[in-house]
């Protein structure tokens, strides 16, 4: 799986999602535990403008929401499948926040094998300081 991570894979996933801004760093994420909603931090962890991620094996489902979200209409999910590619940039980037409920427990500690959740983020372009 981690051969995959290429140049050549982050150009295609910035095309295909129509993205700015150069490439910034690839991060592997390996989810065995929720993950919380959370609003990226842009000076931290949550750098790039425009995240792009690629869901890599096992299934998954990302929740948005709008901040201060109390009722359901203000509340966005999607399933994910090995293969899916999903983004996020300007208002859902940093007006709303975000997170990965845990939707199948992994068999054993995270290792080869162990069959956890796993996704690669692209991440393109800077944030200008008006923003």
């Amino acid at each position: 799986e981690c051969d995959a991570c290429t140049l050549e894979l982050a150009a295609r996933v910035k095309a295909l999602m129509g993205l700015d801004g150069d490439l910034l760093g690839m991060q592997a994420n390996y989810q065995h535990t929720e993950f919380p909603q959370h609003t990226d931090d842009a000076k931290g962890d949550g750098f790039g403008a425009c995240v792009a991620t690629a869901n890599v094996r096992g299934i998954g489902r990302v929740v948005v929401c709008e901040k201060e979200c109390t009722e359901i209409n203000h509340m966005w999910w999607f399933d994910l499948a090995p293969g899916d590619v999903w983004a996020m940039r300007d208002y859902v980037r940093w007006e709303c926040t975000h997170g990965l409920p845990l939707m199948q427990t992994p068999a054993m500690p995270c290792g080869p094998g162990c069959g956890c959740r796993i996704s690669l983020n692209c991440r393109f372009g800077v944030r200008s300081a008006l923003e």
